[in-house]
């Protein structure tokens, strides 16, 4: 995961180029591989880079086009960007990397209404159009990676964690007593909710555009994209099946292109097991496997071992002690609101 990050000013007053770092800090945590900030009168942009495509310099953040009009954060991944490349002229100067952000970025800027319906990855970003002087914020379809935002007289800033935003110095950590009766429902809080008052989510498959050109700021939210509409006749039958399955290999093949190692989190369950078989019919090589369990508790490891042996190349399985009480702190601050999923432990504890 990578982080994004940036603040807006809707008035006259310029956002503290010191914020740049303030972001960066803050979610150090999403970027182990190396980090980037802009900082002008209009407009605070950072990025925490976790390098999955070209690990070279040439692939940080923000990125900016040839003629400085348009920059872009992204946090996620492009799946498609090759294909997407070969369809797009390159820009002055020729392509400066291998990065599926520069093939993003140079479409928004020839097009920056261009339909996001091409894309297939997961991804949130931000698009600054400095002419427009227009912020755009996109969120994948299914919402796989997080956007949040807020929004004062002076100020829009935008984040992938609420702990970064609650690192700038007009926004406050206020419970939301609307949000806590939907967290005591649901065991979260469902987009564009958050348990922090004037804190929002960029539901999925939604954009958002910021213009800094009014006074005060003007804020526009649309759905991009929603799910198809299901025939109720529809029946599974041997045409379905087959176009299921190519589907399933197409995704996997589609997101194994990476400039670094691929493994998968395993678990007994379908899923994990399906994804795992499928990966070993596109032919990737090496697949490596990861499984946690507990010490003299009940677990799924044999069932994940039974996957490993048939189709992994190799197999790390973690055993831990039941008592997790002391690792729960730290699991937690990673939350900008609680979650009552029990699952995220083992996840976090794997990652």
């Amino acid at each position: 995961m990578c982080g994004i990050a940036g603040v807006l000013a809707l008035t006259d007053r310029p956002p503290d180029p010191a914020w740049a770092d303030v972001l960066v800090r803050a979610m150090a945590h999403r970027g182990p591989d190396g980090s980037g900030t802009h900082a002008d009168e209009r407009l605070v942009l950072a990025h925490a880079r976790l390098a999955i495509l070209d690990l070279s310099e040439a692939g940080s953040q923000p990125m900016w086009s040839p003629d400085r009009q348009h920059a872009l954060v992204l946090n996620g991944e492009i799946y498609n960007h090759a294909t997407l490349r070969a369809a797009t002229p390159p820009p002055s100067g020729g392509w400066r990397s291998s990065s599926d952000t520069e093939v993003l970025l140079e479409r928004l800027a020839r097009n920056s209404k261009a339909s996001l319906s091409e894309l297939r990855g997961m991804f949130a970003f931000a698009h600054w159009d400095r002419q427009r002087a227009e912020l755009t914020l996109v969120r994948d379809r299914l919402g796989k990676k997080p956007l949040l935002w807020v929004q004062t007289p002076e100020y829009f800033a935008f984040a992938s964690e609420a702990a970064t935003l609650l690192a700038l110095p007009f926004v406050r950590a206020r419970l939301d007593r609307r949000s806590l009766a939907h967290w005591l429902r649901f065991l979260y809080a469902p987009a564009p909710h958050t348990m922090i008052e004037g804190m929002h989510r960029l539901e999925p498959g939604h954009l958002m555009r910021v213009s800094a050109r009014m006074n005060g700021g003007d804020l526009r939210i649309h759905r991009w994209w929603q799910p198809p509409t299901a025939d109720p006749a529809a029946r599974a039958d041997a045409a379905w099946f087959e176009q299921l399955d190519a589907e399933l290999l197409e995704s996997t093949r589609l997101r194994t292109v990476s400039d670094v190692p691929i493994g998968v989190f395993l678990s007994g369950g379908v899923d994990s097991n399906l994804v795992l078989a499928t990966l070993r019919r596109t032919g990737h090589a090496p697949i490596r496997t990861f499984t946690v369990g507990f010490r003299g508790l009940p677990d799924e490891r044999e069932r994940a071992r039974e996957g490993a042996t048939r189709y992994a190349h190799e197999h790390v399985e973690l055993e831990l002690e039941p008592d997790l009480a002391h690792e729960l702190p730290a699991i937690l601050d990673h939350f900008g609101d609680p979650l009552g999923d029990s699952a995220v432990v083992t996840t976090a504890l794997i990652a």
